[in-house]
């Protein structure tokens, strides 16, 4: 759709939308960085729900209704954001940087619900989108216009009001990455927003370049983004991290198929599927000897317990069963306190029965700034 008829569309939208019954301009854009139903949508004495899961869930779909996980800054094609749950009375929804968490990114365009208006946060047209009226109303979509400039992963946030009394924030979407063809990795803002750590057989391997193995994160929430590189010749391997003091996550990669599973290792350095809480891959890939593997799960909850590096071959029924294992230097995956530590060069030696004795040197960047992004209210 030509972009000055997407504009059109917009302003028509805008200007037929009379100022909400909610409440008066100002208020609304306080609402813009809560995300908390204006005050004359709510009781005073309201509370975001916090006892239990929420019932509502944000989606994200192409053009063509099919589950993605990507957005695309070349042709900028519109992508359909779904709340589904119960019926609902008030929402907002928002897309959000994981580098800068209180950024809103892109632009919300039309068509949208009868019931539903464009907000201009920060003067950014189609920032947000907002009910315009206390409704009834369950599974409306939006679309909203991927940015002109790549900004990172991105996530859908949403607060989504089933009564004046009850209301749930931070309902979120899965993680959204830019789209690219190639693998993109790169240390770029590692100890400056992303926690990231690499192995090599020497000091000066570059990161998701030369060095055997690469992992970035960013934790988010309740959750962690995780980018694993490895480059390798053999037809099957795996690699993956281990905490509290046995949960692990692995990502296995047989010929050009990639999977990631959650794991229970045992004692003897053995690896069990534990199929619990299964992390959702985000992206796949694998390019010229090397391996990308993005995923996203629940926050690693390991306080006082060591984390550890694994990796391995996998056995002839294509499974990860006996794996490597090396001691990270990491007091917690997603804490304030480990920042401002620059982790030294650390050499472990790792033997196993199946391959000599190697040695890998672990560079353990500053971890991320930003931990959990609560957003206030």
């Amino acid at each position: 759709m030509p972009s000055y008829f997407t504009a059109l569309l917009y302003l028509l939208a805008t200007a037929a939308v009379p100022p909400t019954t909610a409440t008066d301009a100002s208020a609304l854009i306080e609402t813009c960085n809560t995300m908390m139903p204006p005050a004359a949508d709510r009781d005073p004495r309201a509370l975001p729900n916090s006892s239990g899961a929420s019932p509502y869930r944000v989606t994200t779909l192409d053009y063509n209704g099919r589950p993605i996980t990507e957005y695309n800054i070349a042709d900028r094609k519109p992508i359909k954001v779904i709340i589904s749950g119960p019926k609902f009375e008030v929402f907002q929804v928002q897309a959000r940087s994981l580098l800068q968490p209180h950024m809103r990114v892109g632009q919300f365009v039309p068509p949208l619900p009868r019931d539903s208006q464009f907000l201009d946060c920060d003067g950014r047209p189609g920032s947000s989108v907002i009910h315009k009226r206390r409704i009834q109303r369950r599974h409306p979509y939006f679309f909203w216009r991927p940015p002109e400039n790549n900004v990172g992963p991105i996530i859908f946030l949403a607060t989504v009001g089933r009564s004046k009394r009850t209301f749930f924030t931070k309902n979120r979407s899965s993680f959204l990455s830019p789209a690219t063809k190639e693998i993109d990795v790169s240390d770029a803002n590692c100890g400056n927003g992303f926690g990231c750590l690499r192995a090599g057989e020497t000091d000066d391997c570059v990161f998701a370049r030369s060095c055997k193995y690469s992992f970035k994160w960013k934790c988010y929430f309740d959750s962690v983004y995780v980018d694993v590189v490895e480059i390798s010749a053999s037809s099957s391997s795996f690699v993956g991290l281990a905490w509290a003091p046995n949960q692990a996550v692995i990502c296995s990669r047989q010929g050009n198929n990639i999977s990631v599973q959650n794991y229970y290792l045992n004692g003897k350095n053995q690896l069990l599927l534990h199929r619990t809480d299964a992390p959702t891959l985000l992206k796949s890939a694998y390019q010229n000897r090397t391996m990308l593997c993005r995923f996203e799960r629940p926050v690693p909850s390991a306080d006082g317990h060591p984390f550890f590096f694994l990796f391995g071959k996998l056995n002839s029924d294509g499974h990860p069963v006996h794996a490597n294992k090396i001691k990270l230097p990491l007091a917690r995956f997603c804490s304030s306190a480990d920042l401002g530590i620059p982790f030294p060069w650390i050499s472990y030696s790792a033997t196993t029965s199946r391959q000599r004795s190697s040695t890998f040197t672990i560079l353990s960047a500053l971890l991320l700034s930003m931990v959990f992004v609560f957003i206030s209210g």
